[in-house]
């Protein structure tokens, strides 16, 4: 008998569904926040940076959603290195812009 990892499991269940743009999806969500931790980590608390959640992936828009104006400005100033960042984790140019909206 052999096992299996659950990830391997999850993924190909995923693409069996016929719906691999959520595990896109989710592997974009992910790397975004790696990079997030990557860039801010020494700086922020990890409770402060959880408060920046990405919400919705499509069409190569990333969209953000940040707890105030304060973030909202220094995400659109850093928006190149974070896409940059991202897209290398993926492995390919996947992601093509940041949409950061600030949620109260």
């Amino acid at each position: 008998m052999t096992f299996l990892k659950v990830s391997e499991v999850l993924k190909s269940s995923i693409l069996r569904s016929g719906d691999s743009s959520s595990l896109l999806a989710l592997q974009v969500f992910k790397a975004f926040q790696e990079v997030l931790f990557e860039l801010y980590g020494k700086k922020y608390t990890k409770k402060a940076l959880t408060k920046i959640k990405p919400k919705k992936f499509a069409w190569g828009t990333l969209a953000i959603w940040v707890p105030s104006s304060i973030w909202s400005q220094e995400l659109k100033l850093k928006n190149f290195d974070i896409l940059e960042k991202v897209n290398k984790k993926l492995e390919s140019k996947v992601v093509k812009k940041i949409a950061v909206r600030i949620k109260i």
